[in-house]
């Protein structure tokens, strides 16, 4: 009945990866929006706003920050449908998310 066939096929058959990538993304992109309103404040706050090193590492974080919240808007947008009325998030997204996050978080 439940055979090792059947549980090597349940994440895959339950679309457990995409769900919790997106999860993942969607924590990262709100992580990321506080991150880069914490930044522009310090930056102010210092007087550093007006430094061109400054200026490239706060520019990095809000394109990250970008990127991150696109990966998000292609995982629902570019949902593929799956059983019946229910859908699943973009898997390339999904993958692309998995592979910059890291990445994002690290920088």
């Amino acid at each position: 009945m439940y055979g090792v066939e059947n549980s090597n096929r349940f994440a895959a058959q339950v679309g457990h990866d995409g769900r919790n990538l997106m999860h993942g993304c969607a924590r990262l992109a709100v992580k990321m929006d506080f991150f880069c309103g914490m930044l522009l404040k310090a930056v102010e706050i210092t007087g550093t706003k007006d430094f061109r090193g400054v200026q490239t590492s706060v520019g990095e974080a809000i394109a990250l920050r970008h990127l991150i919240w696109s990966l998000s808007d292609a995982m629902v947008h570019s949902g593929e449908r799956w059983c019946g009325q229910y859908f699943k998030p973009n898997y390339e997204a999904c993958l692309a998310y998995r592979n910059l996050a890291a990445d994002a978080y690290s920088r």
